[in-house]
């Protein structure tokens, strides 16, 4: 009868000792914490390498926060992501150094690392954001959606460390891979739509739908207006300077003045893919250009409809060329 109590007992130990250490070490109670106020834990160890001023590390970075309630409430505590790198369209990359753009917390975390080392570091906002200005903290929470006293949870993983070159040699490489399958998105679109278009050195398609006899082809420097309908090549119109084309898709905005847009050949006020295909039309033509990403946002989205890496199209009429 004692063996089956002292069994009994060592089972409800071993299960309450599990429960406790899964809610202790989730929310690091008395895990180690720095001079600053960042409690850490290693999930994984690395190999020892660490990244020196002027290198560059790859990694995965995840940051949560969880809003401060009672203790009482822990297990109903519900964590949102801030950040995910992941969802990133290229790796996310951080440049070492002292005159690092980055938050001074997150450099300490990242010194704290080294090459395929996993670390999870917490935080409340208010730490995090130790190097805002008092009188501009509240501000600066308030448009993040954080309260001071908040918890942030930075769940950090470094892939890779590496020199200038190396990173240079991995955003070139990326790059090529980009235009590539841009490349080769456009030419199916193309071939779909029986479209016989030409394509220049820089990657970018074209083709002149009204051309203009006699008419005065854009030069540098000349400053044009013109009118456009903006696609991605699913179809979906995400911008116009046609009033009539911008309702029609439901995308009509009152306050926006429907005109032909004017720019100064390459003043880079346009993106580069509208820099070049100015120069190969004239007065009064009309024409469509199909623009891979490297020449439109590259890896940044551009609103809510133009994601990162996105080939667009545009539908576009000269309607004036001006010295």
């Amino acid at each position: 009868m004692k063996r089956k109590i002292i069994y009994a007992f060592l089972i409800v130990f071993a299960i309450s000792a599990g429960y406790y250490n899964h809610w202790y070490t989730r929310y690091f109670y008395a895990l180690p914490r720095t001079a600053s106020g960042i409690a850490y834990k290693t999930i994984t160890t690395g190999n020892g390498k660490k990244a020196q001023p002027g290198e560059w590390v790859q990694l995965s970075l995840t940051i949560k926060v969880r809003p401060n309630t009672n203790e009482k409430d822990i297990k109903n505590k519900k964590e949102t992501i801030l950040f995910c790198s992941l969802n990133e369209a290229q790796p996310y990359l951080i440049k070492i150094g002292n005159k690092m753009k980055t938050n001074a917390k997150l450099v300490e975390m990242l010194g704290m690392m080294e090459e395929k080392k996993h670390m999870v570091f917490m935080c409340s906002s208010k730490v995090y954001m130790s190097e805002v200005p008092a009188d501009q903290l509240e501000e600066t929470l308030k448009n993040m959606g954080l309260n001071e006293d908040d918890e942030l949870i930075v769940d950090i993983k470094i892939e890779r460390v590496m020199t200038e070159i190396e990173q240079e040699h991995l955003i070139e490489a990326q790059r090529k891979e980009q235009a590539m399958k841009d490349r080769r998105l456009i030419q199916a679109y193309l071939t779909k739509h029986g479209i016989t278009a030409t394509e220049t050195p820089s990657g970018l398609f074209y083709i002149v739908d009204r051309v203009s006899k006699g008419g005065k082809p854009i030069c540098p420097k000349n400053v044009v207006k013109i009118h456009y309908i903006g696609k991605l090549l699913d179809g979906t119109v995400f911008d116009t300077s046609l009033k009539e084309v911008a309702k029609e898709h439901g995308i009509y905005h009152p306050q926006k003045p429907y005109q032909p847009i004017k720019f100064q050949v390459g003043s880079g006020s346009v993106i580069p893919g509208w820099e070049e295909g100015a120069l190969l039309l004239k007065i009064n033509e009309k024409a469509r250009w199909f623009i891979p990403s490297g020449l439109g946002y590259g890896n940044q989205a551009a609103g809510p409809l133009i994601p990162a890496n996105t080939v667009l199209i545009f539908d576009i009429e000269v309607v004036d060329v001006c010295d």
